[in-house]
C-alpha cells in the first residue's frame, strides 16, 4: 500500500492479484488493474507511475493509462523491498540474494548489482539528502551445532563507487 505524492490517492494490492487505486478526497475507486503484487510504490514527484513487485519482477505501470511501461527482471529470489530515488528515474530493489538498482526509463536496465555474500537482505531505501547513497538492511543467521548467531546489519552503498 502506498500514497501518491499529493497524499490524496492511495494504491493497494489485493491478494487476488488486483491493484486498486482510490481517490481519498472524493472517496471513489479510480482504477482497478490486474497487476497486483506484494509491494506497491508511487513514483515521487508526479506520482504518474507505480512500481509493483510480484515475486522476482518489478512492473512499472502508468496507472492513469492502465498501461505497463516496463518489467524489471533479474532477481533470482522474491523481492522484499523496493524504493524510488528522489528523481523518480531510478528504483532500488532487494531480495535475499542481492540488491539491484534499475534505470527505469532507460530500457529498464540494472545499473548496479550488489550481492548479499551470505547476508539476507530485507530492506532498501535511498538516503533523502545524499541521493547516491543507498541504505540496505539485512541479517545473517548462522547455526553451528546448537548455538544460534543472528547478525543484524545496516549497510550503505555509495552508488558512484560501484
Amino acid at each position: 500500500m502506498d500514497f501518491d505524492p499529493s497524499g490524496g490517492i492511495i494504491c493497494l494490492s489485493e491478494t487476488r492479484g488486483e491493484l486498486i487505486v482510490w481517490d481519498l478526497n472524493q472517496q471513489v475507486l479510480i482504477s482497478s488493474l490486474k497487476a497486483g503484487g506484494s509491494l506497491v510504490r508511487f513514483q515521487p514527484g508526479s506520482g504518474k507511475f507505480l512500481a509493483v513487485a510480484k515475486k522476482n519482477v518489478i512492473t512499472i505501470i502508468d496507472w492513469q493509462a492502465s498501461r505497463v511501461i516496463n518489467n524489471l527482471q533479474g532477481h533470482v529470489k522474491d523481492i522484499n523491498s523496493i524504493c524510488w530515488d528522489i528523481t523518480g528515474e531510478t528504483i532500488a530493489s532487494t531480495s535475499e540474494d542481492d540488491v539491484r538498482v534499475w534505470s527505469v526509463f532507460n530500457g529498464g536496465q540494472c545499473i548496479h548489482e550488489y550481492p548479499s555474500d551470505g547476508r539476507r537482505f530485507q530492506s532498501v531505501i535511498f538516503h533523502p539528502r545524499y541521493h547516491s547513497v543507498l541504505i540496505i538492511g539485512g541479517y545473517q543467521v548462522t547455526l553451528p551445532s546448537a548455538s544460534i548467531m543472528i547478525d543484524v546489519s545496516l549497510l550503505y552503498l555509495h552508488l558512484s563507487n560501484c
